[in-house]
């Protein structure tokens, strides 16, 4: 057995010095030295448990780590006692296994030795992948710190499922996994269900390994998670390795993509779309497409556009490619598909159709256009969706925060008191913003002015919910309002836009944001025509791109009433000019939040990935941001997908 520790010896001194030349503590960590300024903190007994040896980092004291390396590999000289005794255990544990449970405590998912350093060593040179140990376990004081939070999801799991192996790198991934299973993690999980979870995770591990995966900046729970999102639990637990592995292969762009820290490309410029210096301008150059063989293009919506919903936009959008590309583009609709089953059988049904395009147009039917793009990966999807990092959909949105900052501003002119009525629809990714813009312009005219925010997919109050295209009834005293966007249900009202309350409580318009949808797929179709969508510089094998176009790219306007003062318009026109040269912007310098100060004056402006996410609410609103749980289920069901707050416990 002296053979035996002279090679396990060799390989502790290569990892020594290659520790050394990289100017990394050559050694075993030390839990004491990592803790020494934390103070007393909480501990818990686990008790005896099977743990992963991989998990297995350092050691408790300061004592004993010089004897190994970093990975528990013997340092210290054959002739040395240590040596010896190590020989024995070998011996014993390559006959008869480890008969004695090692003692560890556990901190921050990582095990340090209390009791058992040279099994640990043993085990590994045997290739051990569970050894059963003693558990302690330290809890950390709680931060900010994504890596804190992390570690305070997965205590929130294992109370549930006690499984150490699944880790993840974003925040809600236990919940997300739990949700694959049918599950949870508030209720404790059967036996059974935690061994169908370990059979999965241990299965897709050992393939996501073997196709290097570990060589990414992603853990095999992240892939995992990928994985589930397209096939199910089911494509683990009923499908061979083989099988695993060539869908592996076709999700490998979504996994790189997760893996990126960069994973998103927000393409704020249209401009940056165009070939060789210029848009197609003329259909007779050179295509794929004509006449005869049209780039066929399906929409899919939600609802019914003919009869209500902001698919009514869309609708418009897809009536103008239809007339603007002189027969060269078939754009057909698919209405009412608001469940996966349903949004499922129209990508197939477009699939037959020899459709080149899929335009989804709600966030909430993102799971499936995922699933359909991975399925036909010959037909280009779109999501209208924003800040989604899917390598297979490219996303697409319009900012419209610019245009809420100007009737904002609109909107503090014409009211005749300080309090303004806002309606939003649902805290999605870049909804905030617009609200925050809003509030922010309105308080520029009107430094005492309150913005009073409602939700249109908040659940009702008991006593019964309000028109969500008219929330003048909710908010009494106040003559203002930014109501919901024009679509065909409200198209013969006033309840939309800017308007206010006259004397005999007629509803009055003063302003109307336009969407335009049909610019807006007019840039993205020209790039198919033109063969310049797949160009490197735009799409990147690692990067989800998003489009993310507003105000300054003349996809948003704002149609102001014949009603408005002249020196309101002229405010208005002078404040949007000065936006599209990027002279004045809702997010820059100063801001404050209803808890506080977010940034100084010299804080500058505010960066793309900011804005979208943004989670706060400017000083002079009164409400709040709704939680999952206080969303209807159609809240939930955007929210789940593209929300500020995915959370569903």
């Amino acid at each position: 057995m002296v053979d035996e520790y002279l090679k396990a010896k060799k390989y502790g001194d290569r990892e020594y010095r290659s520790a050394v030349s990289k100017g990394q503590y050559p050694y075993l960590p030390s839990l004491d030295y990592i803790l020494k300024h934390e103070g007393k903190l909480q501990e818990e007994r686990i008790g005896l448990i099977e743990i992963p040896v991989n998990l297995i980092v350092g050691t408790l004291t300061e004592g004993r780590q010089n004897a190994f390396s970093r990975g528990f590999l013997p340092l210290l000289e054959p002739t040395s006692e240590f040596a010896s005794k190590w020989e024995t255990l070998f011996a014993s544990q390559a006959e008869n296994g480890m008969r004695d449970p090692i003692k560890v405590y556990e901190y921050m998912r990582k095990f340090y030795v209390q009791e058992g350093n040279k099994r640990v060593s043993v085990s590994k040179i045997l290739g051990y992948v569970k050894i059963m140990a003693e558990v302690i376990r330290v809890y950390p004081q709680k931060t900010d710190d994504l890596e804190n939070k992390l570690y305070y999801e997965f205590v929130d799991f294992y109370k549930a499922a006690p499984i150490y192996e699944v880790a993840f790198s974003s925040e809600g991934g236990y919940l997300r996994l739990a949700k694959h299973f049918g599950l949870n993690i508030t209720h404790p999980w059967s036996e059974e269900e935690i061994s169908k979870l370990k059979h999965a995770y241990e299965f897709f591990a050992e393939i996501f390994a073997a196709n290097g995966g570990y060589a990414l900046n992603i853990t095999a729970g992240d892939a995992l998670l990928i994985y589930l999102d397209i096939y199910g639990v089911e494509g683990i637990l009923d499908e061979s390795s083989a099988v695993i592995k060539r869908r592996l292969t076709k999700l490998w762009k979504e996994i790189l993509t997760s893996a990126n820290k960069d994973s998103i490309d927000l393409l704020e410029d249209p401009g940056l779309l165009k070939r060789n210096g210029s848009i197609l301008k003329s259909f007779k150059t050179p295509s794929l497409y004509t006449p005869k063989n049209p780039l066929k293009i399906a929409f899919i919506y939600e609802d019914d556009p003919d009869q209500n919903g902001l698919s009514y936009d869309h609708e418009l959008g897809r009536n103008y490619i239809n007339s603007n590309f002189e027969g060269l583009v078939k754009a057909i609709a698919f209405k009412e598909r608001d469940t996966d089953e349903k949004i499922r059988e129209a990508i197939d049904e477009a699939e037959a159709e020899k459709c080149n395009m899929v335009f989804t147009t709600s966030p909430s039917q993102m799971p499936e256009c995922l699933r359909g793009a991975i399925h036909y990966p010959h037909i280009k999807f779109l999501n209208c969706s924003l800040n989604l990092s899917h390598n297979a959909v490219r996303t697409y949105a319009i900012k419209m925060f610019g245009a809420k900052f100007l009737m904002g501003i609109l909107a503090a002119a014409m009211a005749d008191n300080d309090d303004i009525g806002y309606l939003s629809y649902v805290p999605i990714y870049g909804e905030i913003a617009n609200i925050n813009a809003f509030a922010i312009g309105a308080s520029m005219v009107n430094p005492a002015v309150k913005v009073h925010l409602s939700w249109a997919y908040k659940k009702p109050p008991e006593k019964g919910g309000y028109n969500i295209n008219d929330i003048s009834g909710e908010m009494k005293g106040i003559k203002v309002f930014s109501g919901s966007e024009l679509n065909k249900s409200n198209l013969y009202t006033k309840e939309f836009g800017i308007y206010y309350l006259n004397e005999d409580g007629e509803k009055v318009s003063l302003a109307l944001p336009v969407r335009g949808w049909g610019k807006y797929y007019e840039m993205i179709v020209k790039t198919v025509l033109d063969g310049s969508w797949g160009d490197r510089s735009i799409a990147k094998s690692d990067q989800a791109l998003n489009y993310w176009w507003g105000i300054q790219s003349g996809v948003v306007d704002i149609l102001l009433s014949e009603k408005l003062p002249y020196p309101v318009k002229k405010l208005i026109g002078s404040m949007k000019d000065a936006m599209i040269a990027g002279t004045i912007h809702p997010f820059e310098g100063e801001l404050h939040s209803q808890d506080g100060l977010v940034q100084g004056a010299d804080g500058g402006r505010l960066t793309s990935q900011q804005i979208i996410t943004m989670d706060w609410l400017n000083e002079n609103i009164v409400g709040s941001i709704p939680g999952f749980l206080e969303l209807s289920e159609a809240g939930q069901k955007i929210v789940s997908v593209s929300g500020v707050d995915k959370e569903s416990e």
